[in-house]
């Protein structure tokens, strides 16, 4: 259900469970008259410190994340949209950053987190494992990730992204061989989240990744939830 509200109410509710709320989902909340900077710098600052977990379901625009709303123990922050307007008032280091949009384009800026962790949920509109790319440098540092997990729904027995595309697949490789060789990245996950359906899509997937196998950085989990991230 959409909820519409004041920034002040909000940072009210904020401001009394500061010491209390750990897991925070914000979906579907439309703030009314958003404040500019000088009308929330009135406001009290708010540290959330119990805060560890964040899921941005939408309205980024319209949330009032701003200076005087501090995150300092934030470790895992979900996006389901675009995160540029508010990326400024969100810590710059977490363990585990964890996409659910295909972020609308190239053209878009956004600092990149320090984060150990990168789960990436698959997109339609995606069709080869190279189309993915783009995204690691433009969202974290990459020499310091460690495990990256990418997700699907699936329920048939075709993957999601085309394996026969062998220039694809090479440039994929080529790319996390260099973030293991000369970076901190140690796994990289392909998850087939639980089906109504009969799932044999993952079967020997690993085994077609010739350059990575071999090195024990690919893990394929078929009918499992995902190790990184699960929206609660």
């Amino acid at each position: 259900m959409e909820r519409s509200i004041q920034a002040q109410e909000l940072s009210s509710i904020f401001e009394a469970a500061a010491s209390m709320i750990r897991c925070l989902m914000l979906d579907s909340v439309r703030v009314l008259n958003p404040p500019n900077a000088v009308a929330m710098s009135r406001l009290p600052t708010i540290t959330m410190v119990a805060l560890n977990e964040l899921a941005l379901m939408g309205y980024e625009e319209r949330l009032p994340f701003y200076s005087n709303i501090r995150m300092p123990n934030l470790e895992i922050l979900y996006c389901a949209t675009w995160l540029n307007t508010f990326r400024g008032y969100l810590p710059d280091s977490l363990k585990t950053l964890a996409i659910g949009w295909d972020l609308d384009g190239r053209n878009q800026v956004c600092r990149p987190f320090d984060t150990e962790n990168f789960y990436l949920r698959w997109f339609v509109k995606w069709k080869t494992l190279d189309d993915i790319l783009y995204l690691i440098p433009k969202l974290m540092i990459p020499r310091n990730i460690q495990h990256i997990e990418i997700v699907s729904e699936t329920t048939g027995d075709e993957l999601p992204f085309n394996m026969d595309d062998l220039e694809s697949v090479d440039k994929f490789e080529s790319f996390i061989l260099d973030l293991h060789r000369n970076g901190s990245l140690q796994k990289v996950t392909f998850t087939f989240e639980p089906s109504y359906t009969d799932v044999r899509c993952g079967e020997g997937l690993a085994d077609r990744f010739t350059k990575l196998n071999p090195l024990g950085l690919v893990d394929v989990r078929v009918d499992l939830p995902s190790v990184l991230y699960n929206l609660r």
